[in-house]
C-alpha cells in the first residue's frame, strides 16, 4: 500500500465504518479491521463500484469506497439459514440484510429483510406482519401478476394476505422441510 492511502477508515459511526482500499476487497478488508469482525457479521455497501474497461480505454486507478455495518445475531442466522436453503435448492443468488422501519423485530429497529439478488428470480417470501412488506407485496402483485409470493407469519390468514394470491402460506414455527417444498412448488 502506498503512503497516500495510509489512511484506510474515513469514518466510523453506530452503523457501522466506511473504509476504502485499491479494491471492494481491500476496502472490505479494512473495514473489517477497523469494526474486528468477519464477513459473516457484517454487511457491506459498495459506495464507489469498480468498473471494467472497454477496449482501447484506460481503468482509473481510484480508490473503492465502502460501507460496512453489523448485523445482529437473529438477522445473521437468518441470512445464513436463507442462504443454505437456496444453495440447497442450486439456486444462484446473494443474500443481503437490512432493517425496514417499524417496531417490529428487536431492539435494532425494524423488522429484518432479506433481500435475495441474481438473474432469473422470480419469489417473494413475505411476513405479512410487516406493514412494508404487506405494501410492497401489494405493489408487485399489481405489476407483476403471477409473481408467486409465500407468506410465512406468527398470524393465520386474512382477507388482506387473501388478496395476495399467496403460492403459499406458512405458519410459525414450521419446519425447514415445509418451506423447501412451498419454495420448490412455487418456482416448480
Amino acid at each position: 500500500m502506498s503512503e497516500s492511502r495510509a489512511t484506510t477508515v474515513d469514518a466510523e459511526t453506530e452503523d457501522g465504518v466506511e473504509a476504502r482500499g485499491a479494491s471492494i476487497e481491500e476496502a472490505v478488508s479494512n473495514a473489517l479491521a477497523q469494526l474486528g469482525a468477519n464477513r459473516e457479521q457484517v454487511e457491506v455497501q459498495v459506495l464507489s463500484p469498480e468498473s471494467r474497461a472497454l477496449p482501447g480505454e484506460r481503468l482509473s486507478t481510484g480508490e473503492r469506497r465502502v460501507r460496512v455495518y453489523r448485523i445482529d445475531e437473529h438477522a445473521a442466522n437468518a441470512r445464513a439459514l436463507l442462504e443454505e436453503l437456496l444453495t440447497r435448492m442450486e439456486v444462484p443468488c446473494r443474500v443481503s440484510v437490512r432493517r425496514g422501519t417499524g417496531t417490529i423485530g428487536a431492539a435494532g429497529g425494524g423488522p429484518v429483510i432479506l433481500d435475495i439478488a441474481g438473474d432469473d428470480l422470480g419469489l417473494l417470501i413475505l411476513e405479512p406482519a410487516s406493514a412494508d412488506g404487506l405494501a410492497l407485496a401489494e405493489r408487485l402483485r399489481r405489476r407483476l401478476g403471477e409473481l408467486p409470493i409465500i407468506c410465512t407469519s406468527i398470524r393465520p390468514p386474512s382477507a388482506v394476505t387473501e388478496t395476495l394470491r399467496p403460492a403459499a402460506y406458512l405458519v410459525k414455527p414450521f419446519r425447514l422441510a415445509e418451506l423447501e417444498a412451498a419454495l420448490a412448488s412455487a418456482l416448480g
